[in-house]
């Protein structure tokens, strides 16, 4: 799983908490490094998790990019307050599930897990 996110404290929770769940993750600081990072092999990842509000690319337009390399990769959106981006229109756009930040570790835990879950078998889209 690729986590992606500005702040170093929130990527580490979330990191803790995936790899409390026997899950493997790479931490990336901004949208540019997750994305070149995913492009290398978008066949070896099984999600990608990102914060909405980063600087550069911001999350949504990461995920964008990402499902042009894979459209079938889930894709978490986290958001820490009420943007021009509401859920709808980021599932809309192809997100897979948006959490609202603060997440609980569970929250995230299960959300990385049912859409994982749901790709494998194929029913990513009716896992929303």
């Amino acid at each position: 799983v690729i986590v992606v996110d500005d702040q170093r404290e929130v990527r580490e929770m979330i990191t803790m908490s995936l790899e409390r769940c026997g899950m493997t993750v790479l931490e990336c600081a901004d949208g540019n490094e997750a994305l070149a990072t995913f492009a290398i092999d978008p066949s070896s990842w099984d999600a990608v998790v990102t914060d909405h509000g980063m600087p550069g690319m911001r999350g949504l337009d990461l995920i964008r990019r990402i499902k042009a390399l894979r459209s079938d990769v889930p894709s978490i959106l986290c958001s820490g307050y009420s943007e021009a981006t509401t859920a709808e229109s980021a599932l809309a756009a192809g997100v897979d599930a948006v959490l609202q930040k603060p997440m609980r570790p569970e929250v995230i835990q299960q959300t990385v897990s049912r859409l994982i879950a749901a790709q494998r078998h194929g029913r990513l889209r009716s896992a929303r």
